[in-house]
């Protein structure tokens, strides 16, 4: 996802340069976070509307950074974002099933329960 950020155009394409997650929320119906900036979170409606609202705060924050004379981390280029993996049908069959019951996509379904399964074994 590459949401549009309207209003801080100086910093918004660098903003899109972070790697987002995009989960369901407690409070929000769905929730996106920063890898590189921890605690800066998006909320919204949609996964889309959350990851708009993720990048209002990315951008917001390097301007403060810079602003401050404070260095602004690089996003974590090494790791795409993207990775390939083979799964048994039935598996497969289900998440299709689940993430339509949720209306959100395939890689949005695998995604959250991913980082749920992460979640968890951190404690």
């Amino acid at each position: 996802m590459q949401a549009v950020v309207e209003g801080l155009s100086a910093y918004a394409e660098r903003a899109l340069r972070y790697a987002a997650v995009v989960v369901p929320g407690e409070d929000d119906p769905f929730m996106a976070h920063a890898i590189d900036f921890p605690g800066v979170v998006g909320a919204g409606d949609s996964p889309q509307e959350a990851e708009t609202e993720l990048r209002r705060g990315l951008a917001s924050m390097i301007e403060h950074l810079e602003l401050l004379g404070r260095p602004v981390p690089e996003p974590l280029s090494q790791y795409s974002g993207s990775f390939s993996v083979r799964v048994p049908r039935s598996l497969h069959m289900a998440l299709v099933q689940q993430a339509r019951a949720e209306g959100v996509s395939i890689n949005a379904e695998v995604t959250m329960l991913l980082t749920q399964a992460l979640a968890s074994q951190r404690g």
